[in-house]
Formats: C-alpha cells, structure tokens, sequence
C-alpha cells in the first residue's frame, strides 16, 4: 500500500490515480476495539466436575471435593442454535435454495454435533465441541459452517466435558420440544446426527473401550467375530449382527450399578484393578459393552460411522501389511545405519521411492527415515494417516504394488501378497469414493458400494487380518449409508469429520498470539465474526471452496488406463489385473472363501 519516492527519498501511499489513495488496513487494536463491543452471545464457564476416584481425590488442588475449573467457556446450545437459524434463513432470502428441508417444512433444522480434542496439535490439550446444520448439504465439509459450543483446555474425555455432556442432554430434550420463531419464520430443531471418532462416541454412550469383548459402538459384533465373512449387519432379527437398542443399553446400564454395589470397595491399586477385570467381565457375560447410562441419552442413537477416520485407519491398516512385507522381502543387515546404505534394487529402496515422488507422501517419507536411523531396533513403525495420505494413497496405491513386483514375476506364487493388497486397495478406494458423497449419489449406487465393501473385506480376513475398522468398512459403512439415504435422500459423506477436522485449523488461527488460559474466549469473538457477523452483512460472502478432489483419479475413466489406475496391457485390464493370480484373488473376494487353485497358489507360496 506503499510507494517509495525516489526524489524526496520518502514512502507515500499508492494512489489508483492522482488524490485517490488505496484505502489504509486497519490496526489491529483498532479492529480489537470494534470485536470487543460486538454482542455475540453469553459465555459461561465450564462447569466442574466432582472426584470420584482415590486418585482424583488425593490430587492437591480437589477443592471440597470439586476437580479444578477448566480454563474455557461454552455458549448456551439454545443461543447459538438461534443464532444459526437466524444466519441461514438471512442467506437462504437472498440465495434462493442455499437450505435443503430434507422434505421437511421449512425452518425445520436437522442438527449434527459432536466433539473432538487436539483441535490444536497433538502437544496443546484442548477439546472443542462443535455444531452445525445438515441443511447446508454438502457444507458441512466447510469450517464455516461448523460452530463452535464449547471450548476448553482439556482432554475430551475430562470429568468436566462429561458434566458439559450431562448437562447438553437436558438442552437438546428441551429445545428438540418446543417451535421458535425467527425473521418470522417457525422454526424447530431435529438432533439427527452426532459426529465423533470411535473413542469419543465409546465414552459419551457409556460404553468400554474399543479393546472390549464387544469392541463396536455401532453392533453387538465380538472380537472373536471380526473375521466372519458372508454375514449381515441390519435391524432384521435373522441377521448375525443388529444395531444396539437404548432399551438394552438402559438395562445393562443397570444391572452393572447393582453388580458394583455388591462388591467389596478397593483399597489399593490391585483391588482396583481386580475389581476392573470383574466388571469387564459381567459386561460381556451379559452380551454388551455398556457400563453407564449413554451421556447424551437417546440422542446417541444416531450415531453413524465417520467415513474420514475408518477411511483413514484401513489405509493405515493396508501400509502396514505392506511395509511389513517389504521389511521381510528386504533383509536389512543390523549393521546398517541408514535407508541409502542399501542398495537401489533393495525393496525397501523401491518403495521409498515410489512414495516419495509417485504418491508424493513427503511426510511419511520422512517418517519411514526417522524410524529407520532411530527406532528401527527398538519398536515397528507405527504413522497415523490422515484425510491427505487417503487420498495419496486412493490415486497411487498400485506404484507401490508395481514397485515390489519384478518384471517376469507376476505369475509367480511369491507375487501373490502383493496382488492380493492391489486387489484390495482398489475396493478400499471403490468403497471410500462412494461412502464420501452427500448428495451426489442414487439408489443404484448402494449395491455397487455394498459389494465394494463386502469385497474388501472379505480379501482383508481370508489372505491377511481383518481389525476394527476393516469390519466397520465391510459392514458398518453400507448399512449406514443405506439407513441416511432412505431417511434423508442423502449419502454418509453427510456424517463425515472432514468439516470438524478442518474447523481445528481455524480454531487455532483463532487463537494465535493469546494466552493459552484466555485463548478460548478470543475465539469465540473471532469465530463470531468471521462466521456469523461478517455473513450477516454480506450474504453473498462465501471464503469456502467446493472441493474438487476425488477419491478415484480421473485416469481412471481414460482410454489407456485400467480401472486401478496402471496402463492397459489388454483390451480391458491391467497386466497386474489381468494374471492369472488376480483373476483368482477376484473368484475368492467374491465367493468369500478360497477357490482350489487359490489354495495350490497358497501352498506354493508358502515353500
């Protein structure tokens, strides 16, 4: 905004033209003032929580039996739930459609929301409870419009977050209740969905963890059952898995009150533990993973599977049981220091290469090269993916197939895991592109997905090992997806995180240059303004971007290419597609069980 005068040796402000200067940025205290004065609702702090445990009790700073005050505040549900309303129904008058009513009258809200923490990197303690209206459609994928309720420096799982959840449960029977008005209009609010990882919906249903006899939120599956294919998952009576009904959980619920009652209270950690062990174990004997009343109540029931985080864990599952096969194929020597040390032929040597400038993953690159001069030794691997490294590994996952193949070999048996893993990374990507959609999907397309997810996984538990994601991906994702396309028209790309995930980059844009103990009250006004004020002046103004990314890389639908993504060798396939082993590694995903010759290749491989 500046030009510098070579005569007088002096700055002056740009001009568009002689005496029209361009308009000077305001200082930020300035603006700080103008925020400061803005009414944006009341903020309350985060209520506290009373010790239950010992441990919580001999803690110094318990205060006649109240847990510390978590730094923090939220804004009444019913506040912000009006707020929204009233933003939305401005926008939607002057952009005619912007809000989908679902077939419902308008001014009827269908309201997502759930919590997540870290929402500032992993080494800052924070959660932050979030909410937003399915109306928006596919914006739910924007940050701008998921809002923040709460926000506090804390684990997600605190005692104080599960106060704030007792007391959100009272809010939403209340709100769900009763009609309002806005600009004239009838509104009411609907809690259709409850957006969450696994471990957060485990904790606010009440449940154990996700390492219990019955390890799913979402079925009564058994660990001992992962691996079961040619099974079903629906409300049916017949089928092998059903959902879990509230009534059943109350029950439980329950009955694992009076279990506790009757037990003798510990008096050391043994006792603690043993005690532990033996409510664990009357939960399974009474078919179920619930411990206490769900948190949130019935509202629970609307749980879905996020299609981001099981997305994102089955690819990390599928790298895992290729690196490991890499690591066997490579025989490292325990003198070696470092990856270039080996030689260029070696397998690991391909694979880095393939990731780095094929699927361009620099930071697992990095990763690999870390572990490998630090902790090779000592522990196995271990990278968390994330939404980036999904979509990497949906458009190139078959370089690194290619890179552990050698030329001539593809007919061999000893070829036979790696194709086995390109098989099933081409359903994994099949069965994400179609899970990640709102509302660009039909009715035709929920078979197609179904039997994606049920090839997947019945390559996952016949030639490898099938986890919890992996079965949530077979089953959880089709049922899920069939259940909100019925009610709602709508895909489960509606349910995913990918918004939430988003909304913690601008939260902590938010909070920049603030002290961590008062961080939270600064974001609430810069979320306000940026969110709510600004849109309110200006309803045309929209800082979010349609994504136009695909889970299947459009080569794919190109003259030339297979549909994994490799060139043509034949009329319609791959040279990797089109062997011999993949055609049988096809007939078994299928059939779900091994074909006689699958068997031969198996025995063959094994030698």
């Amino acid at each position: 905004v500046f030009d510098y005068d070579i005569p007088t040796k002096k700055r002056k402000r740009t001009e568009f033209k002689e005496g029209c200067r361009l308009p000077a940025l305001v200082p930020y205290k300035e603006l700080m003032k103008f925020i400061e004065v803005q009414d944006i609702g009341k903020l309350h702090s985060i209520p506290q929580a009373t010790a239950e445990s010992d441990v919580e009790k001999e803690n110094e700073e318990v205060d006649g039996n109240l847990l510390p005050v978590i730094p923090g505040y939220y804004i009444d549900l019913k506040e912000r739930l009006l707020q929204m309303a009233d933003l939305y129904l401005h926008i939607d008058s002057h952009i005619p459609n912007f809000l989908t009513w679902f077939g419902k009258q308008k001014g009827h809200f269908l309201v997502a929301m759930g919590a997540d923490g870290a929402p500032f990197g992993k080494a800052n303690e924070a959660c932050a409870w979030l909410v937003s209206f399915l109306n928006v459609s596919e914006r739910v994928a924007s940050p701008d419009d998921n809002f923040l309720i709460c926000g506090a420096n804390c684990k997600e799982d605190h005692p104080a977050m599960v106060e704030y959840g007792k007391q959100l449960r009272s809010e939403m029977a209340t709100i769900a209740s009763q009609t309002f008005s806005v600009k004239n209009q009838q509104v009411k609010f609907e809690f259709k969905l409850v957006l969450s990882d696994m471990k957060w919906l485990a904790k606010f249903s009440g449940e154990l963890s996700n390492a219990a006899k019955y390890p799913c939120s979402f079925a009564n599956v058994q660990l001992s059952e992962l691996q079961e294919r040619g099974q079903s998952l629906s409300n049916n009576p017949q089928s092998k898995w059903r959902p879990w009904e509230y009534k059943f959980r109350e029950e439980v619920a329950k009955k694992v009150t009076q279990f506790k009652e009757k037990q003798a209270r510990p008096i050391n950690a043994a006792q603690e533990q043993t005690l532990r062990t033996k409510v664990c174990n009357h939960i399974a004997s009474l078919k179920s993973r619930q411990e206490f009343e769900p948190i949130l109540g019935p509202v629970i029931q609307n749980a879905k599977c996020d299609n981001l985080h099981v997305g994102n864990n089955c690819w990390g599952h599928w790298h895992k049981l290729l690196f490991t096969h890499v690591l066997a194929k490579a025989k490292i020597p325990t003198s070696t220091k470092s990856v270039f040390q080996l030689p260029e032929d070696n397998s690991l040597r391909k694979h880095l290469k393939a990731l780095r400038f094929k699927l361009k993953c620099k930071k697992m690159y990095n990763k690999i090269l870390q572990w490998f001069k630090e902790k090779r030794k000592t522990s196995p691997f271990e990278f968390r993916f994330t939404g980036e490294e999904t979509k990497k590994f949906c458009d190139g996952f078959m370089y690194l197939v290619e890179a552990q193949i050698e030329e001539g070999d593809i007919e061999q048996a000893k070829s036979f895991f790696v194709l086995s893993l390109g098989r099933m990374g081409l359903h994994l990507r099949n069965s994400l592109s179609l899970a990640s959609r709102v509302s660009n999907i039909s009715y035709s397309d929920l078979p197609k997905l179904e039997q994606d997810c049920t090839q997947y996984f019945n390559l996952t538990s016949l030639f490898h090992s099938a986890n919890l994601s992996v079965w949530a991906m077979g089953y959880c994702v089709p049922f899920h997806t069939k259940q909100l396309f019925e009610d709602l028209g709508v895909g489960l790309g509606i349910n995913s995180m990918q918004g939430r995930e988003s909304k913690h980059q601008q939260l902590a844009s938010f909070a920049s240059f603030s002290l961590v103990k008062h961080r939270w009250a600064k974001v609430f006004r810069h979320e306000h303004m940026s969110n709510i004020w600004i849109r309110q002046q200006n309803p045309f103004h929209d800082t979010s971007k349609k994504c136009k990314d695909t889970y299947v890389p459009k080569r794919c639908s190109t003259a030339g290419y297979c549909s994994c993504g490799m060139p043509l060798s034949t009329a319609s396939a791959c040279m990797y597609c089109s062997c011999e082993i993949s055609k049988e590694i096809i007939a078994c995903g299928s059939a779900g069980k091994l074909t006689v010759k699958m068997k031969q290749i198996l025995a063959e491989a094994q030698k």
